[in-house]
């Protein structure tokens, strides 16, 4: 919510200037920030342009990305992880959620969903949740834990 209310205040001062690029980098960003950051956007200088940095646009809110363009870069993906996770037994998943680096869960995230898109027999209905649970994993008070076991 800081970071909002910073952006809102480089973008007023930037209203008389002749450009402003404001860069910000995420390597987790939660819905209430996202929230925040909307009427930013909305309002934003002519002369502004902000760049929003993440490590997959999957963790954006529609209305996020609706308000601007979407350049994709390259996945990085690590399937050995995902997979060991996606073959494992409850006891095994939990070790493996345990191991994953804080700044790695949207790696994490987006080889697992790659493995169950590739599986051969796909449950669109855990599919679709799948997808819901993973736009709130930088939610506060969410744990991978509890979303995936």
């Amino acid at each position: 919510m800081d970071i909002a209310r910073d952006v809102k205040r480089e973008n007023l001062i930037s209203a008389g200037e002749d450009k402003k690029i404001i860069f910000l980098d995420f390597k987790k960003i939660n819905i209430d920030t996202q929230n925040s950051l909307l009427k930013t956007f909305e309002d934003a200088a002519k002369n502004s342009h902000i760049f929003l940095f993440v490590p997959s646009q999957d963790f954006l809110l529609d209305t996020i990305k609706s308000r601007g363009r979407i350049i994709q870069g390259e996945r990085v993906l690590d399937f050995s992880l995902a997979k060991d996770f996606f073959e494992g037994d409850f006891i095994k998943r939990e070790k493996i959620i345990g191991k994953i680096d804080k700044n790695n869960i949207a790696v994490f995230m987006d080889s697992l969903e790659n493995l169950i898109v590739e599986s051969e027999n796909l449950d669109r209905g855990f599919y679709e949740k799948f997808l819901y649970l993973k736009k709130y994993i930088f939610d506060k008070g969410i744990s991978l834990k509890n979303i995936l076991t």
